[in-house]
């Protein structure tokens, strides 16, 4: 690797399986701290495992599209490693479990889901 993430932090959301996983990895392996996070400490744990970098890598719970842990999660992230120098907000759901809640709830937990994370992201300082 080329280390281009040197002195760089990066907060990884979903960043617990697949691609996710996979970002948070590069990124350790370029040379950044990296904080993933994800609803289920379990799978928080197995990523860590996973990676094994225990000096560069670090996992806290987080449901994105929750607004009142965004600035919670942003805080824990610099209060731990001093600052934020990238997002990857990769937190994702599932499409068709996500169509039968639009249809029983007439699109307002889509809508949450779906778009609350993203823009919730874009309004952090």
């Amino acid at each position: 690797m080329t280390g281009r993430l040197i002195g760089k932090v990066a907060l990884v959301t979903g960043g617990t399986k697949g691609i996710g996983l996979s970002c948070a990895q590069r990124f350790v392996e370029e040379g950044a701290k990296v904080v993933i996070t994800g609803r289920h400490v379990d799978l928080g744990e197995a990523a860590l495992a996973t990676i094994n970098a225990p000096e560069a890598l670090s996992f806290m719970q987080q449901d994105t599209s929750d607004d009142q842990e965004w600035p919670q999660i942003i805080k824990a992230v610099q209060d731990k490693v001093g600052k934020l120098d990238i997002l990857v907000n990769n937190a994702g759901i599932c499409f068709l479990k996500i169509l039968s809640i639009q249809l029983q709830q007439n699109g307002v937990k889509y809508s949450r889901s779906t778009w609350m994370g993203f823009s919730l992201a874009l309004n952090m300082p």
